[in-house]
């Protein structure tokens, strides 16, 4: 029977001292792994106010400018000014030349055509009053084919008639049939005055008192009526600034608000209006604002900033703590496993959206959230699934 009870203690010794094997075995081995697993620190996530100023760049414009244009058929001479070189109305800005002999001929063929139009209409109406004379003449010979008068009325009208058809057909031979003289009269006349007024134009003027910009005037460059040689911008002129801004940024914005800028010499900068921009009506505005300053230079650009506050949201998160891949955003939540050894932790990735962000903090929305402590530090890249070592940062 003592024999039997020694046995039992002796196995009850062995188990005890089996399982604190165990258990000591555990604990070094969980220090152990301690040493490789990445530390990292997390936060349980909430909602919060976000607030924060919207940024964006645009270029300052004059409200009135004047685009100076060449004269179709002539050369620069001369360029006379450079960009932001001021000028007087009247001054000289440009001298012109003909661009070539062959030029200056189009003027004299158009005079040409208009005299042989004009000797065309002229014998026209010449072989119509023949042919009315002839067939009046007719008339009164065959009431009476004896009248001697009425012979030479008619052999003379014949012959007035045969003269004016051949000088007719002399002049529109010059330059073929016209269908519509009177109408082609009117525009070669049209076009002789045009082109005498242009080719009395040797120099270009400025309309106004102002500053040069944008010129692209270059000597020996042939010049159109259609391209834009230069820019004059009046002295007494106000200038504007278009900036784009998303929608949720103007909402409390209105006409007569002034924007903050980042240029130390713009004095004002206050909305004129507010409008949808064309390219995405629904998300995007155009603030228009006029800017004043003692001095500007065209192309100029300027930084506008609109505040955004008192926006609320659900979750809100470190910036750092949003990742981002070619799958989208996501987050880390931070999973906790409890055991009778200590509690282990794993990283899960979860997808989000992005709603808004300061820079600091990010406002984000996606499913099983709430109440989630998630991943806002880490000593290394970690994977989905990958088990971490949960440490308070704060406290070092």
């Amino acid at each position: 029977m003592s024999e039997n009870t020694k046995n039992r203690k002796w196995v009850t010794k062995v188990i005890i001292a089996f399982v604190a094997f165990l258990m000591l075995l555990t604990f070094f081995s969980n220090t152990i792994m301690n040493f490789f697993i990445p530390k990292v620190a997390g936060k349980r996530i909430g909602g919060g106010t976000l607030s924060f100023t919207d940024k964006t760049t645009a270029e300052v414009e004059p409200a009135t400018s004047y685009k100076i244009k060449g004269v179709a058929g002539r050369k620069i001479e001369q360029v006379l000014v450079e960009d932001y070189e001021n000028v007087k109305k009247d001054e000289v800005l440009l001298k012109l030349r003909y661009r070539s002999v062959e030029d200056q001929s189009v003027l004299t063929d158009l005079k040409n055509e208009l005299n042989n139009l004009e000797k065309e209409k002229y014998y026209a109406a010449r072989v119509s009053q023949a042919k009315t004379r002839l067939k009046n003449a007719k008339a009164v010979l065959k009431k009476n084919k004896k009248n001697a008068a009425a012979k030479a009325e008619v052999k003379d009208a014949a012959s007035s008639l045969k003269l004016a058809q051949k000088m007719l057909n002399d002049v529109t031979g010059y330059r073929g049939a016209t269908k519509n003289r009177q109408n082609r009269i009117n525009e070669v006349k049209k076009l002789i005055e045009e082109l005498e007024q242009r080719y009395e134009i040797e120099e270009v003027r400025s309309p106004v008192d102002g500053m040069v910009y944008a010129v692209e005037a270059v000597k020996g460059d042939d010049t159109d009526n259609e391209t834009v040689l230069m820019i004059v911008i009046p002295d007494n002129t106000e200038y504007e600034i278009t900036f784009k801004f998303p929608a949720s940024s103007v909402e409390k914005l209105d006409p007569g608000t002034e924007i903050s800028t980042d240029s130390y010499w713009v004095e004002e900068c206050t909305v004129q209006n507010i409008k949808p921009d064309p390219k995405d009506p629904r998300n995007t505005k155009l603030v228009k604002c006029s800017v004043k300053a003692q001095m500007f230079f065209p192309g100029e650009k300027v930084t506008g900033y609109v505040g955004r506050t008192g926006s609320s949201y659900d979750y809100l998160v470190s910036s750092g703590a949003v990742f981002k891949d070619n799958n989208g955003s996501f987050i880390y939540v931070i999973d906790e496993t409890k055991s009778p050894f200590g509690n282990t932790y794993k990283v899960r990735r979860v997808d989000v959206s992005v709603l808004a962000t300061d820079g600091v903090y990010t406002a984000i929305s996606g499913e099983d959230l709430k109440s989630k402590t998630i991943l806002i530090r880490s000593e290394a890249a970690l994977e989905d699934g990958q088990r971490v070592r949960l440490e308070d940062y704060g406290k070092k």
